[in-house]
């Protein structure tokens, strides 16, 4: 503490503690020579003291509240909680679900038995004979990635940081029908940050899909959803909050 305070005094007053101590240990300004006079008058304008000039004691009480001043900013940048952080993710994961409920002769069950085992179903849906009876068919199939970058730089717990998330879920279905499909796609993507304080986050989304299951989908039998937002606070313990939505 009292090298970095030296250092300082030396930089900002050309000057060092103890000289200037010295000085205002004297009992009274008549006790100071000239050189002395001149450099307590430049100290006091330099630490903003207005006062009188001829009073040792009450130049001697700014003197020591302006080191306690210095000496507090340096504790305090000194023991400073600085926090730097960078994070990363991704996950990527594929589930199939698959429901299927009907009757097969004794030939046809001998016939898929290797398809049934392996969950190749195309041949038994297709299959228009006797032997094969679809009373309730499901296929369920999606796929969903996510991924986020962010980082941070905090003193004290104040600082900026940002976040981006972006994600996209597939879902693809059929049923029953032949060359029925129920197709949908979601996919967002956020920026969440924070600077000294004041909160902010933008995001958008974005879903297409059918409206139920129809036979070989087209761009007609699609429908959009389209999200965006924007949303912040402030540290003045109140909030706005902007969305927009189409």
């Amino acid at each position: 503490m009292e090298t970095i305070l030296q250092g300082l005094l030396e930089n900002i007053l050309n000057k060092g503690k103890a000289e200037i101590d010295a000085i205002l240990s004297k009992s009274k300004v008549a006790d100071l020579i000239q050189e002395e006079q001149a450099t307590i008058t430049m100290i006091m304008n330099t630490i903003g003291y207005t006062g009188p000039l001829d009073k040792i004691a009450e130049m001697k009480a700014a003197w020591e509240t302006f080191l306690g001043k210095i000496k507090d900013t340096i504790t305090k940048v000194a023991t400073a909680k600085i926090e730097a952080g960078v994070n990363f993710e991704y996950s990527q994961i594929k589930t199939e679900d698959c429901f299927l409920l009907g009757e097969l002769s004794s030939d046809a069950l001998v016939q898929y038995h290797s398809d049934l085992i392996r969950l190749r179903l195309d041949g038994i849906l297709e299959d228009q004979t006797d032997d094969v009876k679809i009373k309730k068919y499901l296929e369920d199939k999606s796929y969903q990635r996510k991924s986020g970058f962010g980082f941070d730089l905090k003193v004290n717990q104040k600082g900026l940081g940002i976040d981006f998330d972006s994600s996209i879920e597939v879902i693809t279905r059929k049923n029953e029908k032949p060359g029925y499909l129920y197709v949908s796609t979601k996919s967002a993507k956020s920026y969440e940050g924070e600077l000294f304080g004041d909160k902010f986050k933008w995001l958008a989304g974005l879903e297409i899909a059918t409206r139920d299951f129809v036979k070989d989908p087209k761009i007609s039998d699609l429908g959009i959803k389209q999200h965006l937002g924007f949303e912040w606070s402030e540290k003045r313990n109140w909030r706005k909050k902007k969305s927009i939505k189409s």
